[in-house]
């Protein structure tokens, strides 16, 4: 870490030296969410300028005091991210881990294993600026314009549950000018891919889009596991009734199918050379097959983003419902089977005010959230005889959460800025059910204040500096197998101190942006799963420490050639976490690796003057990480390396490409969800993340 560190302060040196020797001012291109577009390799001199609305207001992302990364709809489509999991490609401070419908979101080490209701996500998933459940999250990654990222707790801008940070998913609007495009795929595992979209003007001040998406593949474990087919749509529509008002409407649906991956993986050696092998007959002598498990996940989400400019300010409302049905059962430990059912219904809203008065950039909004929940889970015993079913819990909940905040941003000079901000939440849960040690009951509020100072300065017109200190929470939950009286557990809170510089050099063609932060972690919710009775048991860690810095790098050598990294070293440790019977004091954190390092380079080829040849080259080293905050024998997940390659060419006319790809080249085994064995003697299991995948893709585009 020390030499990391040194390491970067090398980098700003450089930064500040760079900009001494630079002479021109930048050459900005157009204006997006585009920092991994494919044709980057294929511009002009220079980077491109990026706009983000992380912060809940459009501005250029190298003047955002803040790590916010953004990758464009096309560079997802190009790398073939279809699933949360694989955001992990392109998101190198967030790690996401799968199991079942869920989508288990870390930043920075901050992030939650819990899958049940009565304790929320520790980081924040959102589309088109709505809230998604963590069962809803798998249907919603499809037409986008981008995918932004921003790290650190947000509790001032987003709120309770957004602890680690955010990932906000873009859809791409409807346009006026009757385009759209399609791509057709196909590869092993019998995979077959299918998306298109078509834009409508349907008169001078109303645009329409339709999306479809279809993918499908085999089973990637044996005995017919982990296959999958997902459907999903939207219908969009964009209006603009005057110059002062803007509304998008959207709808959308999705269903995913198939049989779920086992997470009953032993961790070893021997099995590590193929992780995705299945026994043929479990431990009781039962035969494991995909006729005693099944997926079925549906998330539909109806929506609006409305702004509507008032003088010089900018009113935005948020309205959505948020609908989730995900069904699945699914070998766990020792081959056993588990049966969840999470039902929900959401309604939300947020409404806005940005305004820039003299000095000062102003945001302030109100929000309300509802969220109703049944949730259901069974554990089936396997016996050499078959299996027993057991009712492992029954939830009936109700959430409501609403808030008020503010934050301003005023320069005190034309180079320095002061940023200031708060927020109010209340927080409510009303749950009753049934858990381990039977009937649990448990209604409870609580108020929490959260704020945000922070200061900005251009050393010069492409270096800034910045600071900030801020907190954040995630909400207080209960423990629903300690019956009655239900256990209450305590609310986290993170208090944050983060520093960094952005800089572009060298003619605009390199982009060196890092930030230091120091987390103080309080009140961990620890997540404990027993795969023997399907039930589990939530606590809280007194004090947990995250330290470490967060660097990113774009480099454009010219108009053929382009290089990107990211590279994040921290030290997550719980720092005093024991009680009766445990002591984890010293424990790393799950999913935190010290090290994770992305890196990629796109080189374009000219083919006379038919088109040009496009190759990516991609990869991942991670130095390994926990699965589980017990740190027991046999959940660390070893160190790894993955990579992705691709070739694409498209003709002058850029009316269609063709793209071969290979993803997880050397077949890299790696374990998602690691879960301590119920005998400590043995070691742990998981699932299997993807394996070597390849195929090729055919895009066509018209009207553009």
């Amino acid at each position: 870490m020390k030499s990391y560190l040194s390491a970067t302060a090398c980098i700003f040196a450089l930064a500040i030296s760079g900009t001494a020797s630079a002479q021109t001012e930048p050459n900005a291109a157009s204006s997006g969410a585009d920092s991994a577009s494919t044709g980057d390799a294929n511009r002009g001199v220079g980077l491109e300028e990026i706009i983000v609305t992380a912060r809940k207001r459009e501005e250029n992302l190298q003047k955002a005091p803040a790590t916010i990364l953004a990758i464009s709809g096309d560079a997802l489509q190009s790398r073939g991210i279809t699933g949360p999991l694989e955001l992990t490609k392109v998101l190198p401070n967030a790690s996401l881990k799968e199991q079942g419908a869920v989508s288990q979101l870390f930043i920075r080490g901050v992030g939650s294993r819990v899958d049940f209701p009565s304790v929320s996500p520790a980081a924040a998933f959102t589309y088109n600026g709505i809230i998604i459940p963590r069962y809803g999250t798998s249907g919603v990654l499809f037409d986008l314009s981008s995918v932004q990222s921003i790290a650190g707790p947000q509790g001032t801008l987003y709120g309770g549950s957004a602890a680690g940070g955010a990932v906000n998913v873009l859809t791409a609007k409807p346009s006026d000018d009757n385009s759209g495009k399609a791509l057709v795929g196909f590869g092993d595992y019998s995979t077959i891919q299918f998306n298109a979209d078509q834009n409508f003007k349907a008169s001078d001040k109303i645009a329409l889009r339709l999306a479809g998406s279809y993918n499908e593949h085999g089973a990637y474990q044996d005995r017919g596991l982990d296959d999958l087919k997902r459907i999903q749509g939207r219908v969009s529509l964009l209006a603009r009734p005057t110059e002062d008002l803007t509304a998008l409407f959207f709808a959308s649906g999705s269903r995913t199918t198939g049989d779920p991956g086992s997470v009953a993986t032993v961790y070893l050696r021997p099995i590590q050379s193929d992780p995705w092998a299945v026994p043929a007959v479990g431990p009781t002598g039962l035969t494991i097959t995909d006729r005693d498990t099944y997926q079925d996940y549906r998330t539909y989400v109806v929506g609006a983003n409305i702004d509507l400019r008032v003088g010089d300010g900018t009113i935005t409302y948020i309205p959505g419902y948020v609908r989730v049905n995900s069904k699945y059962n699914f070998y766990i430990a020792g081959y056993n089977l588990l049966l969840v059912h999470d039902r929900e219904k959401q309604l939300s809203q947020e409404l806005r005010y940005n305004q820039d008065i003299g000095n000062l950039k102003l945001s302030a909004g109100l929000f309300w959230l509802r969220n109703k929940t049944n949730y259901l889970v069974d554990f089936e015993a396997a016996t050499p005889g078959g299996y027993l079913t057991f009712p492992a819990n029954r939830t009936s909940q109700v959430n409501v959460s609403y808030s008020a905040f503010a934050q301003g941003i005023y320069s005190l000079t034309d180079q320095l800025r002061f940023t200031a901000g708060g927020r109010i939440s209340v927080d409510k849960i009303s749950a009753t059910g049934l858990g381990g040690k039977g009937a649990f009951a448990f209604h409870e509020k609580q108020t929490r204040p959260d704020w945000k100072v922070g200061l900005d300065y251009d050393l010069t017109s492409r270096i800034m500096l910045y600071a900030a200190v801020q907190t954040g929470y995630i909400p207080f939950g209960y423990d629903s197998n300690s019956g009655t009286p239900t256990v209450k557990i305590r609310q986290s809170k993170l208090m944050s101190y983060t520093g960094g510089f952005k800089s572009r050099l060298f003619d605009n063609r390199l982009e060196i942006n890092n930030e230091f932060f120091y987390y103080d972690y309080t009140a961990f919710q620890a997540f404990s799963f027993n795969s023997s009775t399907g039930t589990s048991t939530v606590f809280n860690a007194r004090k947990s420490r995250i330290y470490g810095t967060d660097l990113t790098v774009r480099l454009h050598l010219n108009e053929h050639t382009s290089i990107n990294a990211g590279v994040v070293a921290e030290s997550a440790i719980h720092k005093e976490f024991r009680g009766p019977g445990y002591n984890y004091s010293g424990n790393r954190m799950a999913n935190a690796p010290k090290i994770n390092i992305q890196g990629g380079i796109q080189q374009g080829f000219d083919i006379g003057d038919s088109g040009v040849l496009l190759a990516e080259v991609s990869g991942n080293y991670n130095s390994g990480y926990w699965g589980d905050y017990t740190n027991t024998f046999g959940t660390f997940q070893r160190p790894f390396f993955k990579g992705d390659a691709s070739l694409t060419y498209t003709p002058a006319s850029k009316a269609w490409s063709i793209q071969a790809y290979v993803n997880n080249v050397a077949n890299t085994g790696v374990f998602g969800t690691l879960t301590p064995n119920p005998n400590p003697a043995l070691r742990g299991t998981g699932k299997s993340e993807l394996p070597r995948t390849f195929g090729v893709r055919f895009t066509a585009s018209w009207g553009e």
